[in-house]
C-alpha cells in the first residue's frame, strides 16, 4: 500500500478513535455533574474540550493528506 493510502487510513482511524473519547467524555462530563462530582466534571470538561481540538487538527492533517495526493 502507498504512503498516501497509508496516511490517509491511519489518520481516518485516529480521528475516529479520538471522536469516540471525546462522546465517552462529554458522557462522564454529565454523569458526574448528576452525581455532585463539580471538580470531576470541571476537570473533564478541560479534557472534552483539549480532545475536541484534537480532533480538529486531525480533520486538517486529514484534508491535507486527501488534497495531497491520498485516496479521498
Amino acid at each position: 500500500m502507498p504512503f498516501a493510502e497509508k496516511l490517509v487510513k491511519r489518520l481516518e482511524h485516529w480521528h475516529r478513535h479520538n471522536e469516540d473519547h471525546l462522546c465517552d467524555y462529554q458522557q462522564w462530563v454529565t454523569e458526574a455533574q448528576r452525581q455532585g462530582r463539580t471538580e470531576v466534571a470541571a476537570h473533564l470538561q478541560e479534557v472534552a474540550a483539549l480532545t475536541g481540538q484534537i480532533s480538529d487538527r486531525l480533520a486538517r492533517a486529514l484534508a491535507a493528506a486527501r488534497r495531497d495526493g491520498g485516496p479521498a
